[in-house]
């Protein structure tokens, strides 16, 4: 079995109005995930007290990382930040759309046993969110990928209608403080869809979404 965690944290600004990057780990690292799949990091950013998130988390949890920027802000850097205690055998940033920011996702390549399987992380924008699904297909082929993130569509949204005809995903819970599902982690039907659920946190404006599945 396998346990993803996919959550928008908000450079760690929590609905308390404190930034703190560390508490965010230590609640990643209590769930005990295989791979985590983080949106909204930031790097060396006044906003976050110029912390480096990737490694403060790296070092909390124990794991191997990759982080991929897709804009600047404050001097610093602002992406996806996927960390894993699986190898990672390949590691490519994408560029979905010519945007000026949330333009990138992240391929990756993952090893389990004898086996490989390709997991994307990405942040879909919200002001050209339209663009940004048009051109997802459009360069890359991932039927065979999962696909995890906050994809900043509700359900209803054509996008989100084919992608849930093409794969797998059981979560209906909303994921925003506010209401409505806007973060989904999509499984190819090849692969086996054990469980999917939310945990509610006040760390950021996104809840955590779980996902459990086998290759087999």
């Amino acid at each position: 079995m396998i346990k993803i965690i996919s959550w928008n944290v908000r450079h760690g600004l929590g609905q308390d109005e404190v930034i703190d990057i560390r508490r965010i780990g230590e609640i990643l690292k209590s769930l005990n995930a295989d791979i985590i799949a983080l949106q909204e990091i930031d790097v060396n950013a006044k906003r976050s007290n110029r912390i480096n998130q990737p490694e403060v988390l790296a070092e909390i949890l124990g794991y191997d990382y990759h982080f991929t920027p897709f804009t600047e802000t404050g001097s610093g850097e602002y992406g996806l930040l996927t960390l894993s205690r699986l190898p990672m055998t390949r590691k490519t940033d994408l560029n979905i759309a010519d945007l000026k920011c949330n333009n990138a996702a992240q391929l990756i390549t993952f090893s389990q046993r004898q086996a490989k399987f390709d997991f994307v992380n990405l942040h879909a924008p919200w002001q050209y969110n339209k663009k940004y699904w048009k051109n997802f297909h459009k360069d890359y082929d991932f039927s065979e990928c999962i696909l995890c993130g906050d994809f900043n569509l509700l359900g209803e949204n054509p996008a989100i209608i084919e992608l849930k005809e093409k794969y797998q995903s059981l979560n209906e819970t909303s994921t925003f403080c506010e209401g409505g599902v806007y973060d989904y982690t999509f499984l190819p039907k090849t692969y086996r869809l054990l469980s999917q659920n939310v945990i509610e946190s006040t760390f950021s404006d996104h809840d955590m979404l779980v996902t459990t599945f086998d290759l087999w």
